[in-house]
């Protein structure tokens, strides 16, 4: 008879910073499950769709027709190239303002990461308008659900704008909905092969005179005129740039002649700012310039660096009063009208109740005023809780919009050894791990590991959390050896500081038994988990949904060494716990269905594992779907085993 180990779902607890045990779940389950009324999908099909009014941009008008004749004329896949500040993304937001009533459905996906499909399924409301399931699903399987959902749309034409897209867009351009279905404006500081470029270049002179005098409204005589040409020269005639010079003069009625004099001797103080493209180091420094110039008060300064360690889109007002969490610095009264007055200097962007830094001021920002920990703290603690899950109540995917966030803390203080920066990489890791990138999540566990040997010593038990769940990683990539070096390490440590029969010392011995058992030492295995079952009975009780997970796992391990017998005695002590504690079409109890089953062909009891079967099938197809993993999988088991007709 076939042997169908390779069915078996087995079961490691991860943990983080906040809970010093959290639940847990097999691999593969989740406990959550979305699922959406069957009704057509909305024509703005994520949460955010900026847009701007053609009225509120100067010079654009042919580019914008330009953009117009190629997408729906030409019907070009189309990239909106040029340095940052230049109005790449108002470009885009102008076309959407102008001609949104031209499509059946839109979709606005901004790169917040170096991973597209990362950043397509952390596309707030995306997946709920596709009406795909999310649950227990990895990234590859989210990112061609919502590509074959995109494609699968028979209205046209459709917009697809992706924003500040990298080069590495070009790996998944074959798997982007096309034309004519489909207009795609994407737009990039790179170049990117395959798509059409568009080079979006700096104003003319007059375009330039004309944004400067929209935001300075001071009188301006025929000399000042003469000081402004060469201010604006000196600027390369740099969108962003000008804006904001015309808003700090502005503000502090700065004549042009003062402004020019003060920019000049600024800049001739300032060391120049290097970067591969000299223009952009060019622009950075101007904008370094105008920040020393611009005189922001202290709290502006501290709205300055948080905004400076979040990601460069819009965020509203409540998410940022939920992170900043002003109160806690006891800038509550002031934080409404410190947020606008840094609108007002041109520093921030403001659309809908929302907030945005663009991408270079934040650079020029975090290069004059560099971010301190005791500052952004709250935004740190904030988001280490927020990247928190716990595995028996929450939805991974709906963790995943957090993931951007912490890399863009991470990114000022990743050198930073403090206890509370190793919190945060472990959280972010862990969030990696579940979104299957493992090569991320170890990187940043190494780092926390480091820390908090440092910081607390090898026998800590906070060192002992990040040795297991690197271990987990490194098991994820089959680096089994390193896992278990790892994996004894917290073992040893939990039982100097717990004793053998906590609860956290048997999450180490769990997981330590499964990678023994990877390692082929399946009696070590099989001695570490009876260890643990004895003491979870007496700790938790033999009907409780940890001991089903201890009897799960002992379960595997007996079907490696051929024990069925007694591995369907466990299997159906843990079928019982699950129906009871979970119900009967939890997905969790679906794994120990399609488990049990495995056992019952090993013991030629076909029929009862062609039962469970079909019931583990059923429960998987209504909660993930047919293209799910561990869908396809069940439905080849029975595939193979129901009687031929």
């Amino acid at each position: 008879m076939p042997d169908k180990n390779d069915s078996k779902k087995s079961k490691n607890i991860v943990e983080g910073d906040f809970k010093n045990v959290k639940g847990g779940i097999r691999i593969g389950d989740e406990s959550h499950t979305h699922i959406y009324a069957e009704t057509a999908p909305p024509s703005v099909l994520t949460a955010k769709l900026p847009t701007t009014h053609l009225s509120e941009i100067i010079g654009r008008d042919e580019d914008l027709a330009d953009v117009k004749k190629r997408l729906f004329e030409h019907q070009q896949v189309l990239l909106v190239n040029g340095i940052g500040g230049v109005g790449k993304t108002t470009l885009a937001q102008a076309y959407v303002g102008a001609h949104a009533s031209a499509y059946k459905h839109i979709a606005w996906i901004s790169c917040l990461s170096d991973d597209f499909p990362s950043d397509v399924i952390q596309t707030a409301g995306l997946l709920q308008s596709l009406r795909i399931k999310s649950t227990g699903k990895d990234i590859s399987t989210l990112y061609h659900e919502v590509m074959h959902g995109l494609r699968s749309l028979t209205d046209a034409p459709c917009l697809l704008i992706i924003d500040n897209a990298e080069a590495r867009l070009l790996r998944h351009f074959d798997s982007l909905p096309k034309p004519p279905a489909w207009h795609i404006l994407a737009t990039s500081r790179e170049r990117i092969e395959r798509f059409q470029t568009k080079p979006l270049g700096f104003l003319n002179k007059q375009q330039a005179v004309e944004l400067f005098i929209r935001h300075y409204t001071r009188d301006i005589s025929s000399a000042d005129t003469q000081h402004l040409m060469r201010l604006l020269e000196a600027v390369d005639y740099h969108t962003l740039t000008i804006e904001i010079l015309a808003k700090t003069a502005q503000k502090q009625r700065i004549p042009i002649l003062d402004l020019l004099q003060a920019f000049h001797d600024d800049r001739k103080a300032n060391v120049y700012i290097p970067h591969a493209d000299d223009r952009i180091g060019r622009i950075t420094s101007y904008l370094v310039s105008i920040f020393n110039l611009s005189q922001l008060s202290p709290d502006e300064l501290w709205l300055m660096q948080q905004f400076t360690c979040l990601p460069a889109e819009f965020h509203d007002y409540d998410t940022l009063l939920e992170l900043i969490q002003p109160e806690a610095t006891k800038r509550s009264d002031i934080f409404s009208e410190t947020l606008e007055d840094l609108v007002d200097k041109g520093w921030l962007l403001s659309k809908e109740n929302a907030y945005k830094m663009h991408r270079i001021i934040g650079e020029a920002s975090a290069r004059t005023q560099p971010p301190s920990l005791e500052d952004v703290l709250p935004l740190i603690e904030n988001l280490s809780v927020k990247l928190e899950m716990d595995y028996a109540k929450d939805n991974p995917v709906d963790k995943f919009s957090w993931i951007p966030f912490g890399d863009a803390i991470l990114e000022h203080f990743e050198s930073n050894n403090v206890t509370i920066i190793a919190a945060l990489q472990n959280n972010l890791a862990l969030r990696y791990r579940d979104f299957g990138n493992y090569i991320k999540a170890k990187e940043l566990l190494e780092r926390a590991v480091s820390s908090d040997e440092q910081n607390f010593g090898e026998k800590h038990p906070i060192t002992a959390i990040r040795y297991s769940n690197l271990a987990l990683v490194l098991r994820d990539i089959k680096d089994y050896e390193g896992a278990k070096k790892l994996l004894e390490k917290a073992k040893y440590s939990d039982e100097q500081n717990f004793g053998e029969q906590h609860p956290k010392t048997l999450i180490s011995y769990s997981n330590l038994a499964l990678v023994l058992q990877n390692l082929g030492d399946y009696q070590e295995a099989k001695g570490l988990l009876e260890k643990v079952i004895i003491s979870a009975e007496k700790n938790y009780g033999k009907g409780h949904p940890q001991t089903a997970i201890y009897y799960s796992n002992l379960a595997l391990v007996l079907m490696d060494i051929r024990d069925y017998e007694r591995a369907k005695k466990l299997l159906e002590k843990a079928k019982c716990s699950d129906e009871q504690n979970f119900g009967e079409q939890h997905p969790s109890t679906a794994t120990t269905y399609s488990n049990l089953a495995a056992v019952y062909v090993n013991l030629n009891k076909i029929k009862k594992a062609i039962d469970l079967w079909k019931k583990a099938y059923a429960i998987l197809f209504n909660t993930f779907g047919a293209e799910h993993p561990n869908t396809k999988a069940v439905k080849e088991w029975l595939d193979d085993y129901k009687p031929k007709s």
